[in-house]
């Protein structure tokens, strides 16, 4: 991963593909042991590979199945921004900032952006997720949209 050769936005490719076969662990093996994850469905960023492996072991678990399906790639530099389009069906509990919800049954599908910082050994250092939870949760039946 970390040879010049190899283009950050591969990583990601690679790390996607890991999560959609429901390779947990391929998936997290892109990231440093210290990476941090912000995203709107965490108060707090998720700190550390573990603490980003139970978070995708849950979505994973809620969601089984989920395919997050790559709309554009832009690599400048160290960053990449991917643009997804990301579809599954709720089967098991979410947590959410709300508390956690119960499987719905119901199929869901949303985008998402990622930027994704990598350090110089190729590994992800930092992700900042953008997408809108208020549209997910109306989809799971949870809001009054």
């Amino acid at each position: 991963m970390g040879d010049s050769t190899h283009g950050y936005a591969e990583s990601v490719r690679e790390s996607i593909d890991a999560f959609n076969r429901g390779d947990v662990s391929g998936y997290v093996s892109h990231y440093t042991e210290e990476s941090r994850y912000l995203g709107p469905f965490f108060p707090e960023p998720l700190v550390g590979r573990d603490a980003i492996e139970q978070a995708t072991i849950m979505v994973c678990n809620a969601f089984p199945g989920m395919q997050w399906n790559i709309v554009s790639l832009l690599e400048d530099g160290n960053r990449v921004a991917c643009e997804l389009h990301i579809e599954g069906t709720h089967r098991g509990p979410l947590a959410s900032p709300a508390g956690e919800v119960p499987a719905t049954g119901r199929a869901v599908s949303f985008e998402a952006v990622e930027i994704l910082e990598f350090n110089e050994d190729g590994l992800i250092a930092e992700t900042r997720e953008y997408m809108d939870p208020g549209a997910l949760m109306a989809q799971l039946g949870l809001s009054g949209e």
